[in-house]
């Protein structure tokens, strides 16, 4: 059976068979999903003379699982739990260092912030301009001063090429 949402060949977990004297020939099957972890159930006919997993009825009261009430699971299942718990650990632990790596980012945002509040912005304003204003002066000849006329004591080939 394909899982219905990632398309993924899913594993069969269970199949305990129904009961005989309501539904005769079909199986109650448990299917899971080793991509995403989804669980299905399905009714399905089996058969009649098609050998069933073992019901509980079938099953010793001694070999049932303490606290589950369901029959022993085999290698296989146990070793797909084993794969979906560390699976989801290793996600949680993925998304707790996510989340404190966003908490120490938002932190130093926060901080910058108001340490840009602390910092006048009139001042920083005043100290741009009043640069401007030295750097501009200086390049500049004042309003007050005679502009100088240039040197006379150029050749005449120099005052051609002006």
């Amino acid at each position: 059976m394909r899982c219905l949402v990632c398309n993924t060949e899913m594993v069969l977990m269970e199949a305990v068979r129904a009961d005989p004297t309501i539904l005769p020939g079909f199986e109650h099957r448990t299917f899971l999903c080793p991509a995403c972890h989804d669980i299905e159930r399905r009714l399905v006919f089996a058969g009649a003379k098609a050998p069933a997993a073992a019901s509980r009825r079938d099953l010793p009261a001694t070999k049932l699982q303490m606290g589950r009430g369901t029959a022993p699971r085999s290698a296989w299942t146990r070793a797909v739990e084993k794969l979906v718990n560390r699976q989801k650990a290793l996600n949680e632990q993925a998304v707790a260092t996510r989340n404190s790596d966003r908490a120490l980012a938002v932190e130093k945002l926060r901080s910058e912030r108001t340490a840009a509040k602390e910092r006048p912005a009139a001042a920083r304003t005043t100290d741009i301009v009043s640069e401007f204003n030295r750097i501009w002066d200086g390049a500049c000849p004042a309003a007050d001063k005679p502009v100088e006329p240039p040197p006379t004591h150029l050749m005449q080939s120099d005052r051609t090429k002006l």
